[in-house]
């Protein structure tokens, strides 16, 4: 389980999961200036309360327990500034005009899961380039990056002066190493091998969505 002990590992921490808090709080009806400032609040009072450090893997999943301490945050935040949004007669919450509605009228929670499965994949796709870059691996590499923009194997192979066969071997390989880190990015907040795979099926379902 990652762990802040000072402001270095704190900004990492923030910039790691501040997406998929953010995309949170804009569900349950914050403007994006508004989600901004309750997010870097949230952040530094879970630094504060040694949030990380009560974290328990055996007993759930630190994706779960971050998306239910940002919305008991979010709930005592609005009562704390008198804004609890009023309820209209169908009973849904009235959503601020300027939220984005652009995530396809997700729900807070799938909205949060979303953000979060990005991030990783992001993450474990960073973590790769880098390390083929610094391997000297640069076939694998310009695969990796033209199947990223969404190029073909075709165009891929024709664009690297090779087969399509070989296209598609560097790109695999370079795929690997993109689920071995991403692997690693998720083993830190799960329990086990078990829930490692029950986690990473659950990401690449929300990101097939």
């Amino acid at each position: 389980m990652l762990l802040v002990s000072d402001e270095g590992g704190w900004r990492y921490f923030y910039q790691r999961y501040r997406g998929a808090v953010e995309a949170l709080l804009r569900r349950e009806g914050l403007s994006a200036s508004d989600a901004d400032d309750v997010a870097q609040e949230f952040f530094l009072r879970t630094l504060d309360q040694e949030f990380l450090s009560r974290a328990d893997p055996e007993r759930g999943r630190f994706r779960a327990y971050l998306r239910t301490a940002a919305r008991r945050f979010l709930a005592n935040h609005r009562r704390a500034e008198g804004r609890l949004k009023r309820r209209p007669a169908g009973g849904l919450v009235e959503l601020n005009e300027e939220v984005d509605q652009g995530a396809g009228g997700l729900s807070p929670e799938d909205a949060f899961d979303q953000a979060w499965a990005k991030a990783i994949l992001t993450r474990g796709v960073e973590r790769a380039r880098d390390h083929l870059r610094e391997r000297g691996r640069e076939q694998q590499l310009q695969a990796l990056l033209l199947r990223q923009e969404g190029a073909s194997w075709a165009s891929v192979a024709e664009t690297l002066g090779t087969s399509a066969g070989a296209a598609r071997q560097w790109g695999g390989r370079a795929e690997k190493v993109v689920a071995r880190f991403i692997s690693e990015e998720v083993s830190g907040t799960v329990a086990g091998d078990r829930d490692l795979a029950d986690e990473l099926r659950e990401l690449s379902q929300i990101l097939a969505r």
